[in-house]
């Protein structure tokens, strides 16, 4: 019986070793190789995608940023009239917050997902977006924009 109950001591503290190892490689793998290439994809993409939208110039954001799977859903016209509807509710853009990520651990040429979450500030409100991305010719191009329609709720939007 003593042999049992030691023996279930044993393996409780292997699983809790094991588990305890599982979180430390996860942060260190969060903050070494996921949080650098978040930040590479916030300076290298969103950031000047939103800069020139900003700036009224559309179509080099749109042709620079965009993946070619995107530009099959919306056209640059789709993405400039979504953008003047927004300017008329909202008036014009004066910033933007970074809100969150959610990042794959590894990473594979047009199949990883990115999805990173962006505050657009306007006059008169903001809009919630979230990029979805991919790495793709050795950077990374938007794939799909979800806007949020109301808490908790995204729709597919021309962002």
């Amino acid at each position: 019986m003593a042999e049992t109950e030691g023996f279930k001591v044993a393996i409780g503290v292997l699983i809790g070793v094991l588990v305890l190892a599982g979180v430390v490689t996860a942060v260190v793998l969060r903050l070494k190789v996921i949080k650098p290439r978040v930040e590479r994809i916030k300076a290298e993409v969103i950031e000047p995608y939103l800069d020139l939208q900003a700036q009224g110039d559309f179509r080099t954001a749109y042709a620079r940023f965009t993946a070619p799977a995107y530009q099959q859903q919306f056209t640059v016209e789709e993405v400039e009239r979504y953008h003047q509807e927004l300017a008329e509710k909202h008036g014009r853009v004066t910033g933007r917050e970074f809100v969150r990520d959610i990042s794959p651990f590894s990473e594979k040429e047009g199949e990883s997902i990115y999805q990173i979450s962006f505050r657009v500030l306007y006059e008169k409100s903001w809009e919630r977006v979230v990029f979805e991305l991919v790495p793709l010719e050795g950077s990374y191009r938007i794939v799909l924009t979800n806007v949020e329609v109301r808490p908790g709720s995204l729709r597919l939007k021309p962002f």
